[in-house]
Formats: structure tokens, C-alpha cells, sequence
């Protein structure tokens, strides 16, 4: 019930300095990147150091793994969006409430599903099937986040075919032709000089 019982009976002075350090590296890693997820699914920067946080100390208190990664993925973040975004609109005071009564289900069904054993289930969950949900949530983060990179605007809720053609739309509006092909020149020599020194 008290993992964490175990290790902290023989946890010495040399291990507080390398775990000092692990935390320094690790947070300066994790708070920009929980801090872009929350605003990703659509929720003020701080709920993501609030997703950090928590589930590291409870998990280093409770948790059985020295090496599984916590806190909110990408992917998640990009659930909750476009689960929650048909509720309500992102940034208000309902959206964030029904985002985190919908944090608070998924707790209880995952802290349900642990004594039940049913995590068997996710094997039948083909290797196919993983890696095209994978491929296909970053695709849509890469879209998604397009806006902030370009400096365009975009419609809050489009689909991904849509997304990809105002992306486009907004591309040839806003940036000249030639300066549209001094981009592609440029980058297609970044890519032709390594390939022409590997001798392809």
C-alpha cells in the first residue's frame, strides 16, 4: 500500500544530492512542456503545473516504477480539447470545470480498473491500430499549434482536412509568392547538401 516505505529506509545523504540534481534537470524540462499541454487542451497555463505536481509526489510516495514517466502527455491534452471543446467554450469557467470533473472520472475509473484486473483489455488493442492513433494525434497537435508557429489565424473548431486547407489558405494570403519560394528553395538545399555528402 506504502511503496515508497521501502526505499526511504535506506535513502542516504548521497542520495538526496543525485536526486537534487534529477530534479533541477527534470523540472526545467517538464514546467514549459506541462505548461504548453495545458494550454494545448485548451486550459490556462497554471492547471499544467498543477498536472505536473500532484501526480509526481503521489506517485513517488505510492508508485511501484523508478522509471515510468508522469504527468500530462500531449496526447491526453488533445483528448480533453476535443472531448470537452463540444461542451463549452475553451478558457471559460465551464469548460474548465467540465474538464476537471472529466479528470475526476477518468481517476475513478482508472483507480476501478486496477483491482478489477482488467488491464488485459488493452491487449487486444492491435500494434496497427496504437501506431495510427499515435501518428495521427501528432499530425493533429502539429496542425493544431500551426497558428502559434505562423503567426495565422485559424477557426477554433475546424476539422483536420479543413485545418490542413486553411493552414494553406492562410499561408498564401499572408506570405508573398516569392517569399513562399525562397522558403521552399531554402529548405529543399538544407535537405539536398547532407543527402549529397552521404553520396545519395
Amino acid at each position: 500500500m506504502f511503496p515508497a516505505y521501502g526505499w526511504l529506509k535506506g535513502y542516504g545523504r548521497e542520495d538526496l544530492s543525485k536526486d537534487f540534481t534529477a530534479a533541477l534537470v527534470i523540472t526545467v524540462l517538464l514546467v514549459p512542456q506541462s505548461m504548453a499541454y495545458a494550454m494545448l487542451a485548451g486550459l490556462p497555463p497554471i492547471y499544467g503545473l498543477y498536472a505536473l505536481i500532484v501526480p509526481t509526489v503521489v506517485y513517488a510516495l505510492f508508485g511501484t516504477s523508478r522509471h515510468m514517466p508522469v504527468g500530462p502527455p500531449a496526447l491526453m491534452a488533445l483528448l480533453t480539447l476535443t472531448s470537452v471543446s463540444a461542451l463549452a467554450r475553451p478558457g471559460t469557467e465551464e469548460y474548465i470545470g467540465l474538464v476537471l470533473l472529466l479528470a475526476l472520472m477518468v481517476g475513478v475509473l482508472q483507480l476501478a480498473i486496477g483491482p478489477l484486473g482488467m488491464g488485459f483489455i488493452t491487449n487486444f488493442i492491435s500494434r496497427p491500430v496504437l501506431s495510427g492513433f499515435v501518428y495521427a494525434s501528432a499530425v493533429i497537435i502539429l496542425l493544431s499549434q500551426a497558428k502559434h508557429l505562423l503567426g495565422i489565424r485559424l477557426p477554433d473548431e475546424p476539422s483536420t482536412p479543413m485545418l490542413a486547407v486553411e493552414i494553406s489558405r492562410n499561408i498564401v494570403s499572408k506570405y508573398r509568392a516569392a517569399d513562399i519560394e525562397v522558403l521552399f528553395t531554402h529548405v529543399k538545399l538544407q535537405v539536398r547538401e547532407p543527402l549529397e555528402t552521404a553520396g545519395w
